[in-house]
């Protein structure tokens, strides 16, 4: 992301938890989705796709959506 001075040093930026332990968060900014544990992420920045207890689940769910044949390149 892009840094401005207010975006520095926030000490209290929002903060956010997930209630499963993998998730498929996109990034704000760059719509670019990645995979990762659950938790606590900030919700200025991140927005949650999916998520599943089950790492497999959440996999596949990821696969789809990154390597569909049917989404416009």
């Amino acid at each position: 992301m892009k840094k401005t001075k207010e975006q520095e040093f926030n000490p209290n930026p929002p903060l956010s938890n997930t209630e499963k332990k993998f998730v498929i968060y996109l990034n704000k900014e760059d719509n670019k989705m990645f995979m990762t544990s659950g938790g606590e992420y900030r919700s200025d920045w991140y927005n949650v796709v999916f998520q599943s207890d089950d790492m497999d689940e959440v996999s596949d769910f990821y696969m789809k959506l990154v390597y569909d044949s049917n989404k416009p390149f």
